[in-house]
């Protein structure tokens, strides 16, 4: 608020423009008033100007009158010319006319005013010119007229020009002494002013005040000056107390949000350690393990909000299914009181990512999992429920429960402020979920019964599948697979998959490794190296595959990458294909190869391959190409632009390291492409290449 006002004040003009902007004014108005009282000065002297005018005309007619009745009475019109053409009679007249009469109607006198007629004569006034006819009379007969038109202006009155004059150099003198008292204020105030704003630079204490107040020339700016530096001082000790206030309220709500996110993990670690008779070997240890796991994502979190450590280092994607798995695995044990929770995860869905980081992802959860626990106990009996679906553009993930429910005041409370409503919360939960859902541009949805239970639903954004995620793989029957795995369980699980088939199994990193298909664990017991450094010195690292439980890992996710490998997180090996071709499939012959991610171009290449009679085969990326069999010398086409921002020259490149031969890129901006590498044959159109061939010559 005080923000917005300083910048609204910041606009208000300076003293000095604030002057000259006054003193344009009432320079403005005095010179309207000079105007208004000038029209008054005319508007009083205009009669007598008239009255004097018309004493000239008479006087200056009457010494010519006895001349001119002579001349009409002897019919002597020249005669009468002669008279009223000597420069004394009517020296002010343009049009001087002797007229006589003729008939018994008196001349026009064409004047577009009302005409006033006198005693002597009849006139009127028009655009600055005064018309006249004056009748000579010799007794009672009328002889003749005398007309005249002469220039009437008030400006040429002498009594008058005399008044203008004096009121414009009164006018002209006022406005002088008025701006030289201007000046001087101007002098005796800006200037100590501005001595004063540049003292302020170098105030330091109180007592530093002085030397500002000592240029201010009035006891009023001395005053304000004062209160100011008091406030200021005030302000300072305000702000410094409200600095302190909030980042003691940071603190207490990071610690509530830390005391919060804890009671599940350090709940479940409580059961754990009270039933470790009744619980198998293997549960306890991945119950700890993922207790363990929690509680270090949650201390990462804070050291990351306090910028200990790097808030980018952690993963840009997440596995959902896990997460969840994790969680109510957890919680459960965490409350081993309340009823199972049921979840929902359709096999569709186990490789379902998010941007969510993985430890807001499961506080999230957490928080959501707890509430609804909540609501059950409070009500008394109940269930929990978790869902993942989908529903196009999204991935949902939906906490149900029977318990309570909401009423609606109670429930529209909750919407828009995230709050809690039993008694105890910290009203933790919601906000933060809201927040991290908001910040991926997924969002919330509550929907809540009274009595009946309440169902909350995560809208999260779905996110483009990882290019080093593998789901499946294709291989020629005879191909050999390799499987490196120290789990027991895990190596018994691969042995059954691959049961009569050409493969290997071993529970430490062999001497030598020799697979069309490696599966490798990343950590493996005994061994120096890991998974990733064994398959970074195979020969083709493309035809490997890093199997781990630490697949959240963002810079075991980048050395993947790099080696442009694949992984298969532990948790989805259930799902896995390992799909072996058919005989005929492996020997058909193949005559063009496309690799896009626009599934109309590819559809449109398979249908102009039919149409052509040619074997056609189309892959929406690398690595779907990489799990199938191609032989060297087909010609391969590959987009410039691939999803996930692989350019088509590195994929060319990563294809001319396996041994193809026969490379092209396909583009839209073929004839503008610079020239391609060596490696690559041909730089063309987007276009089936059996209809340019054919239109070759």
């Amino acid at each position: 608020m005080f923000r917005r006002r300083y910048n609204e004040l910041r606009g208000k003009p300076t003293l000095l423009a604030a002057v000259i902007q006054k003193f344009s004014l009432v320079a403005g108005l005095g010179f309207l008033t000079i105007l208004g009282f000038v029209a008054l000065v005319r508007y009083q002297l205009e009669p007598a100007f008239y009255a004097d005018t018309y004493e000239d005309l008479h006087a200056s007619f009457v010494s010519k009158e006895s001349s001119l009745v002579t001349a009409l009475l002897q019919k002597d019109i020249e005669k009468a010319k002669l008279v009223i053409s000597d420069n004394k009679f009517l020296p002010n007249a343009r049009v001087k006319e002797v007229i006589m009469r003729v008939s018994p109607n008196s001349p026009d006198l064409s004047c577009g005013s009302e005409i006033e007629k006198l005693g002597w004569g009849s006139f009127c006034h028009e655009s600055n010119s005064l018309k006249g006819r004056i009748p000579i009379r010799s007794a009672d007969q009328l002889l003749g007229w005398l007309m005249i038109e002469q220039r009437e202006a008030l400006t040429d009155w002498l009594p008058y020009s005399r008044i203008i004059q004096a009121i414009w150099v009164a006018s002209i003198f006022l406005l002088i002494l008025t701006f030289l008292f201007i000046i001087k204020f101007l002098r005796s105030t800006i200037i100590p002013l501005r001595k004063s704003i540049e003292s302020l630079e170098g105030v330091e204490s109180a007592s530093d005040f002085e030397s500002v107040f000592k240029y201010l020339p009035f006891k009023e700016l001395v005053g304000l000056a004062s209160r100011l530096s008091i406030r200021s001082r005030e302000l300072a000790d305000t702000k410094s107390a409200l600095a302190e206030a909030k980042r003691k309220a940071h603190f207490s709500h990071v610690a509530t949000q830390v005391a919060h996110d804890l009671q599940s993990p350090v709940a479940a670690l409580k059961q754990i350690s009270e039933n470790l008779e009744r619980i198998k070997k293997e549960d306890a240890i991945r119950s700890i393990r993922t207790s363990a796991r929690r509680i270090d994502q949650i201390s990462k979190d804070i050291l990351s909000h306090f910028e200990v450590i790097d808030a980018h280092s952690k993963s840009s994607i997440t596995f959902v299914a896990p997460v969840v798995e994790s969680i109510v695995g957890e919680i459960s044990l965490a409350h081993s009181d309340v009823e199972e929770i049921k979840t929902d995860i359709p096999s569709s869905l186990m490789a379902a990512v998010t941007t969510i980081s993985e430890s807001n992802l499961a506080r999230s959860l957490s928080n959501l999992i707890n509430n609804a626990i909540d609501a059950v106990e409070r009500k008394g009996s109940g269930q929990v429920f978790v869902k993942l679906s989908e529903d196009g553009e999204n991935i949902l993930l939906s906490v149900e429960d029977t318990g309570l429910g909401m009423k609606e005041e109670d429930l529209h409370k909750v919407r828009t402020t995230g709050g809690t409503l039993h008694e105890g919360g910290h009203g933790l939960g919601l906000s933060f979920v809201k927040s991290v859902v908001s910040e991926v541009g997924g969002h919330l949805q509550i929907e809540s019964s009274w009595q009946e239970g309440t169902t909350i639903t995560l809208f999260l954004p779905k996110t483009r599948t990882p290019s080093w995620l593998i789901e499946k793989v294709l291989i020629a029957p005879e191909s050999k697979i390799v499987v490196i795995d120290d789990d027991p369980s895990i190596l018994d699980f691969w042995k059954r998959k691959l049961k009569s088939r050409n493969a290997e199994f071993f529970d430490h990193v062999p001497d030598q490794i020799k697979g069309d298909l490696v599966i490798i664990d990343q950590e493996i017991h005994g061994s120096k190296e890991t998974g990733l450094d064994v398959i970074s010195r195979l020969e083709h690292k493309d035809r490997a595959i890093l199997s781990t439980s630490f697949f959240f890992s963002p810079e075991i996710q980048k050395r993947v990458e790099e080696l442009r490998c694949h992984l298969l997180p532990k948790f989805l090996i259930d799902h896995f294909q390992i799909e072996f071709a058919r005989k005929q499939e492996v020997d058909q012959r193949v005559d063009v190869v496309l690799i896009d991610d626009d599934p109309m171009c590819r559809d449109s290449w398979t249908l102009m391959a039919q149409v052509n009679k040619k074997q056609f085969r189309a892959y929406a990326s690398y690595e779907e190409f990489c799990g199938d069999t191609v032989a060297k010398n087909v010609p391969i086409y590959v987009d410039k632009n691939l999803s996930n921002d692989i350019s088509g020259y590195t994929v060319l490149s990563w294809l001319c390291e396996r041994g193809y031969t026969k490379l092209h890129l396909t583009t839209g901006e073929y004839r503008t492409e610079p020239r391609p590498p060596g490696h690559i044959s041909s730089v063309v159109s987007k276009e089936f290449p059996y209809l340019w061939h054919r239109a070759g010559p």
